[in-house]
């Protein structure tokens, strides 16, 4: 069986650590992004099949949208053809309806629940 690879970009540290146990629990080998930087770089990589990041990873707090409009680039063609599956979240509901205006995949992060995607 190929290994299934996530990809997570999420400020809080318990967040990301009860993702990380939601995802080998399921067998996904996971990857954590140390910055934006790194996030949108290891997006290029086809072997991710799913990416779970805070749309303004790496400014929490900020109205910083740049994080999620990177990963979105990287992954467009891969998420239309749904080879990939990207879910960007913020607790912010101003940047919620930013990244909505543009077209932007992102949820409210009272609504996410990862073992939603398994």
């Amino acid at each position: 069986m190929p290994e299934k690879w996530a990809l997570l970009g999420i400020h809080d540290d318990s967040s990301r650590a009860g993702a990380v146990a939601s995802l080998e629990r399921v067998d996904y080998m996971v990857y954590v992004a140390s910055s934006p930087a790194d996030l949108i770089a290891q997006s290029y990589d086809d072997k991710y099949s799913f990416v779970f990041m805070d749309a303004n990873f790496g400014s929490p707090g900020s109205f910083n949208l740049s994080p999620l409009r990177g990963v979105y680039s990287a992954l467009q063609e891969r998420v239309s053809s749904v080879a990939a599956g990207l879910v960007a979240f913020t607790g912010n509901e101003d940047l919620v309806a930013q990244a909505q205006k543009e077209g932007l995949p992102i949820m409210d992060r009272r609504d996410f629940r990862i073992k939603n995607y398994l």
